[in-house]
């Protein structure tokens, strides 16, 4: 990935060191928990194991990925509700190139990535579903490396827009 850009993610009901807030009417950026909802800010890695049931394929909390963060009096991010079935693919190889990032969309066997296996020889990973690229999480401390990328159908991601106070 040329230039990628880690994305910050929040999940609801999660305590985090801030916050964003929805009130029924739009989100927000907050300090504290407040609203009819609330989405905490997490550490990127922790995703999977604060809303992902890996074994069942679903979404056990809220999630919104701001897929690249900006100063902007007013963010576009990507919402899931919890319970929404996901596809999930792993990537794992000595040498892993992920082409696709958070918000792309793909087309089964749309090529997502390719690795250099020991021998040197390169081998391509084709996608497994069609939908919106939600997480591309790297587990860089394990060998060889892993990638787990998260795609949701179209259907179940709505794209909300997030205001600063």
């Amino acid at each position: 990935m040329e230039k990628y850009e880690y994305p910050e993610v929040y999940v609801e009901d999660v305590d985090g060191d801030y916050y964003i807030v929805y009130d029924g009417i739009e989100y927000r950026f907050s300090s504290e928990k407040k609203g009819v909802k609330s989405y905490g800010h997490i550490l990127y890695e922790d995703v999977i194991d604060k809303a992902i049931d890996l074994v069942n394929g679903k979404t056990t909390r809220g999630i919104i990925v701001i897929p690249r963060f900006r100063k902007d009096r007013e963010i576009e991010a990507l919402h899931v509700d919890k319970g929404v079935d996901v596809c999930l693919m792993e990537i794992k190889a000595y040498q892993p190139y992920v082409f696709v990032s958070e918000g792309d969309v793909v087309e089964e066997r749309d090529k997502i990535a390719y690795m250099v296996t020991g021998k040197g020889e390169v081998r391509v990973y084709k996608s497994a579903c069609s939908g919106i690229v939600f997480l591309v999480v790297n587990i860089p401390w394990e060998r060889p490396e892993k990638y787990i990328l998260v795609v949701v159908s179209e259907n179940d991601v709505r794209r909300i827009t997030i205001k600063r106070s």
